[in-house]
């Protein structure tokens, strides 16, 4: 998965932890996992002024002060939100959002709701380079922008986890198969792993994969999906998935057919994850 999926699964799961059940959120610094390459994460709000322009204000400098600071001010509730967008177009053709996914700011619009009873807010990332020369690679500053105020909140999804495993299972057969009929075994591989994680009983072995959220409030089919759904992951630019092509007609459109159902079935399985009780 990409690194605003990751944050916004970590931020969403530890926060609801943490709203609810007052769980520890210490390791939500830059050291975390999910921050690997991030040298700031802010969170902003655009504030009116009388006969000024707009402007961005902090309202916090780190994901602690964030999530204290929306508890402290009576939020019940964070939410993944993902919305399709497929709307960007290339001499006169859509292209659709898997084809954009692997590129900051492309695949669709990701939301983090925060509910405050019968109102909500909207938080959207924007990632940028501020340090491209850091030894440590930390070259990414985070913005979370409050982008929607005071929306009516919507009743809540309900996502049936067992079922979205069971399609992402059979997708990731589907597209493994397909790969492998075309010899391409690397990414036949590559969807085989993804299989094995989704359906082994301890997906998580090491520390860093353990924090990308708090396990010990999560139940095992969320964090198998999670496992596989990340390592499913192949939507890029340059080398990825998406860099294949095909002659023959029928391929291309098989491929380009499964393709978009994994990617469909893919995001589907994080929002689950990200909003699960």
């Amino acid at each position: 998965m990409t690194g605003d999926i990751a944050k916004a699964i970590t931020l969403t799961t530890y926060g609801n932890a943490f709203l609810k059940d007052e769980f520890d959120i210490s390791e939500l610094t830059l050291d975390h996992p999910s921050f690997s390459f991030t040298n700031k994460v802010e969170f902003l709000y655009f504030k009116k002024r009388f006969l000024r322009k707009p402007t961005w204000h902090l309202y916090a400098e780190s994901p602690i002060e964030w999530l204290k600071k929306l508890k402290q001010n009576g939020c019940q509730e964070l939410r993944m939100v993902f919305q399709n967008d497929n709307s960007t177009e290339l001499d006169g053709k859509t292209i659709p959002d898997y084809k954009l996914a692997g590129f900051v700011g492309g695949g669709g619009k990701r939301f983090i709701q925060t509910v405050f009873g019968k109102n909500s807010d909207f938080w959207q990332s924007k990632e940028e380079v501020t340090n491209k020369n850091d030894p440590n690679k930390k070259i990414w500053t985070v913005s979370y922008g409050r982008s929607v105020v005071n929306y009516p909140t919507a009743n809540k999804t309900e996502y049936d986890l067992k079922n979205i495993k069971k399609t992402l299972n059979e997708k990731l057969t589907e597209i493994s198969n397909f790969a492998k009929n075309e010899e391409l075994e690397f990414w036949s591989d590559w969807f085989n792993e993804a299989i094995d994680l989704l359906n082994n009983n301890s997906p998580y072995v090491n520390k860093k994969d353990k924090l990308i959220v708090p396990i010990e409030k999560m139940e095992l089919t969320s964090l198998q999906l999670i496992a596989g759904s990340g390592k499913a992951w192949c939507f890029g630019g340059m080398g990825s998935w998406n860099d294949n092509g095909f002659g023959d007609g029928d391929k291309q459109k098989q491929y380009e057919k499964l393709t978009s159902e994994l990617y469909e079935i893919v995001n589907l399985s994080y929002l689950a994850v990200g909003n699960s009780k």
